[in-house]
């Protein structure tokens, strides 16, 4: 995809990844050189306040007309000036169902010590972290109630005792932990289901009863991009209905782009773990930014973590 880029428009693409959000943030922060990130989009406030995004040029994109009512004029970008709806998708658990003595359904299965020893985890996901001890305790992903942080964390230090950080492992994914029965209890996206499911028949996805977890990203133009004009190009090739199509095959994210969806291979746009359906989504619940008080104080909490040991 990005090999058709450069040949149509013969801008070369310079691709860099990051260990977690936080890292990429912190170079934009840093005002290195980057001509489009990807981010969540509950980072997309507190850079533009501080004056590190690029207005869009919206006469240079006209494929985003191909986006989606239901992902214009959200709450982090009211008016579409800073960001571009990319992908979207859901987090839940990844079960390995024939090595546990019982069925798992809710998320504080997670903190149960009958069902196995140890659960995988991912380090760099500090909201979704938060999130599944919030949800487990039953209050909303996106509360900054000091009393429920306070009972979240210290419900996610408990769970450190017992917890694999994939990470940690050089892993980028649950799956290889789940798959040979290490672990057979993991936090995971949907993708990593769809991996699994076409290698065993023994792993499956549960969105908890609580509630399963929403994650958003959005491109956006840093500051510090040195070619506003190669970066809007760029994103506007992205919006194509036949290369949004391409990257959600590929990569088994669900994607905003209404025109690209009859493209999307049938296994991949009727898989309701990719594309949920209203019942699944009325249930489940967005991450969304949090206000400068709430994200300071998660912050906070969130160091104590991980100076636990």
């Amino acid at each position: 995809m990005l090999q058709k880029f450069e040949q149509e428009h013969g801008v070369k693409v310079h691709y860099r990844t990051y260990d977690s959000l936080e890292e990429a943030v912190s170079v934009i922060r840093a005002g290195e050189r980057v001509d489009v990130a990807n981010l969540d989009v509950r980072y997309i406030p507190a850079l533009k306040e501080a004056g590190l995004l690029l207005p869009l040029r919206q006469d240079r994109l006209p494929n985003y007309k191909n986006i989606s009512a239901d992902f214009r004029f959200l709450v982090f970008d009211p008016e579409n000036h800073y960001s571009i709806p990319y992908n979207w998708g859901i987090t839940g658990l990844l079960v390995r169902i024939d090595l546990l003595p019982r069925p798992v359904s809710r998320w504080s299965d997670l903190w149960d010590i009958t069902l196995t020893p140890q659960v995988a985890l991912y380090r760099g996901e500090k909201r979704e972290l938060a999130g599944i001890a919030l949800k487990s305790l039953g209050y909303s992903v996106n509360t900054e109630n000091p009393v429920e942080l306070e009972q979240a964390f210290q419900r996610l230090a408990e769970l450190k005792q017992r917890a694999v950080f994939i990470e940690d492992l050089g892993l980028t994914s649950p799956l290889e932990l789940v798959l040979e029965g290490e672990t057979p209890l993991a936090m995971a996206f949907a993708y990593d289901w769809v991996e699994a499911e076409q290698q065993t028949g023994e792993v499956t996805m549960v969105l908890p009863e609580e509630g399963a977890l929403l994650w958003y990203e959005s491109f956006v133009i840093p500051r510090s991009c040195a070619d506003q004009d190669a970066a809007e190009l760029f994103l506007n090739y992205l919006m194509r209905p036949e290369i949004a199509a391409e990257i959600a095959d590929f990569n088994h994210y669900a994607t905003p782009n209404v025109a690209a969806w009859e493209l999307i291979a049938p296994q991949v746009r009727q898989n309701p773990l990719i594309f949920p359906d209203n019942t699944i989504l009325e249930r489940s619940e967005m991450i969304l930014p949090l206000s400068p008080q709430g994200e300071s104080f998660h912050d906070e909490l969130w160091q104590r973590y991980i100076d636990t040991p």
